[in-house]
């Protein structure tokens, strides 16, 4: 059920060719099957990285890569600024960056969860680059469903552990009024329409400048 009630920047991806960078996984990376020349850069040993460092200090040479890859690991960095700055010294100019970030999701790594991103934080983020497109991950009542399934996963409810199946049936009742919203605003005044308001995480493709800003 998981997989039917989230989305992923993988949905967003072109294969290619290119030399690509993944920030945050090892050599069993599944954006292998995207991507035919990838590296891969983690702190962690146990995920078998390619280069085995810290993403805030990268042991690469400048412009050497034409994509950076980030899906899931912004929120577990302290310095979120360093790591984007890091991006965006190793892309050649016309590089483009990708990366996924959370915004309304439950916990999880503990005690490496550090962060959560709104689309104007997105913007400040990457201010040094040229934004392509900002996606959303799920509109308002699919990220209660993740809500409650998270739940499920994370949660103990009472003394009975099969307990927990009310909040997988919960989500899965939950899904049948995805649609239901027909506007969201992003204040009480109704002034300012948005896509959603409780977005799981959003995506951003974003271009190194040919001249820096």
């Amino acid at each position: 059920m998981f997989s039917k009630i989230t989305r992923r920047l993988d949905a967003h991806i072109e294969p290619t060719d290119v030399k690509v960078l993944e920030v945050g996984d090892g050599k069993l990376s599944q954006r292998n099957k995207y991507f035919s020349n990838l590296t891969t850069l983690d702190i962690n040993p146990k995920r078998d990285p390619h280069i085995l460092a810290d993403a805030h200090k990268m042991p690469i040479a400048d412009e050497t890569y034409d994509m950076v890859y980030m899906g899931a690991l912004l929120e577990h960095v302290k310095y979120p600024h360093q790591v984007i700055s890091e991006c965006y010294r190793v892309l050649k100019k016309g590089g483009k960056l990708m990366i996924g970030v959370p915004f309304c999701f439950p916990l999880h790594d503990m005690p490496h969860d550090y962060w959560r991103f709104t689309s104007s934080g997105i913007r400040v983020l990457l201010k040094d680059f040229d934004i392509q497109e900002i996606t959303t991950d799920n509109n308002t009542i699919v990220t209660l469903a993740i809500i409650f399934q998270r739940i499920g996963f994370q949660c103990d409810t009472l003394w009975w552990r099969p307990f927990k199946l009310f909040w997988f049936l919960l989500a899965e009742f939950t899904l049948l009024f995805k649609n239901i919203l027909t506007k969201q605003y992003g204040d009480m005044g109704h002034k300012t329409e948005v896509d959603t308001i409780l977005p799981s995480g959003f995506g951003a493709v974003a271009i190194k400048p040919l001249i820096k800003k």
